[in-house]
């Protein structure tokens, strides 16, 4: 795309940089072209679309694929591939949208193969089998991103143990202070109730630190003079003084969200293996499915409908 430059993705966040020279809007409408859902960050608003029509137009689109089964043992000629065309419809138009782009791109994908198999199959008449296609493929996509969900969500709650705000001992006052803007060799007051702002050690004062957010004790852990504490951990009883040991981005739980993170980013050799090979799979198959459709009715080995049907 014009006038942008770098793209990086983090699956895990759920985040997109992108250094462009575009207009905020016209990002999110090439968001949207491809199916994904996008905002800037810090402004989301009530008008974000929401994810849940999705799983109700499963839904309904099973609904539909079942009740034109029973309807079709009946023996009802006409009204059971209605019911099968309006469930394509439905589980299929995030598909047959991004499958739509994807071609305007010059790119085969996946969902460009899905919805040439379901467009042919209703075709040469078997609504069922497009129906059916593309309303597995769509549960499989809202599987995916269900799973991406929980793994931003957790991340995000391993953010949000961390306080935005540290109480910084300053010439014997006690100054509130972003936690970023806190230096190594500062000393904290944690008061009780308090969540450890950075890792450090205690210069003063005994306490009991619930720790189980970073190392899993299930039993808060008794801390007096010198003993060391997480950052996003819990101060459950007495006052201390601590001295800052590391900074914001170097704290036990940034390295931990950090791993967290490179684990969902990063792709296994297998996977990397198998996004390389569909880029020349995803060709193959279309190429082979049209000389399929067209070469044996040539060589008078059959119907155009029945090796269409094939391929």
């Amino acid at each position: 795309m014009q006038n942008v430059q770098t793209v990086t993705v983090s699956f895990a966040r759920g985040e997109m940089e992108i250094d462009h020279q575009l207009d905020a809007r016209q990002v999110q409408n090439e968001l949207n072209k491809i199916g994904f859902d996008g905002y800037v960050k810090g402004k989301k608003t009530s008008e974000a679309p929401v994810r849940s029509f999705e799983g109700i137009s499963l839904i309904l689109s099973g609904i539909l694929i079942g009740l034109g089964l029973l309807i079709q043992t009946s023996g009802v000629a006409y009204l059971p591939n209605v019911l099968y065309g309006i469930a394509l419809i439905l589980s299929g138009g995030r598909v047959f949208r991004s499958a739509y782009y994807a071609v305007r791109a010059r790119s085969l994908d996946m969902k460009v193969l899905m919805s040439v198999a379901a467009i042919g199959a209703a075709c040469i008449g078997e609504w069922l089998e497009g129906a059916t296609v593309v309303f597995l493929f769509a549960i499989g996509n809202l599987l995916q991103n269900r799973s991406l969900a929980r793994t931003h969500n957790s991340i995000q709650k391993l953010i949000e143990l961390s306080p935005k705000e540290a109480f910084v001992l300053t010439d014997g006052d006690v100054r509130r202070k972003p936690v970023e803007a806190v230096r190594v060799g500062e000393i904290l007051r944690i008061r009780p109730g308090d969540q450890v702002a950075l890792d450090g050690t205690i210069l003063n004062g005994t306490t009991t630190i619930n720790q189980a957010p970073i190392t899993g004790e299930s039993i808060p852990v008794d801390k007096k003079e010198g003993d060391h504490v997480f950052a996003g951990t819990l101060n459950m009883d007495c006052s201390f003084d601590m001295i800052v040991e590391k900074t914001y981005q170097e704290t036990t739980l940034a390295h931990i969200i950090e791993l967290v993170e490179e684990a969902q980013d990063n792709k296994a050799p297998s996977e990397a293996f198998i996004d390389r090979f569909a880029k020349v799979y995803t060709p193959f198959v279309f190429l082979g499915a049209l000389l399929l459709m067209i070469v044996p009715p040539l060589l008078q080995l059959g119907s155009w409908g029945e090796w269409f049907y094939k391929g």
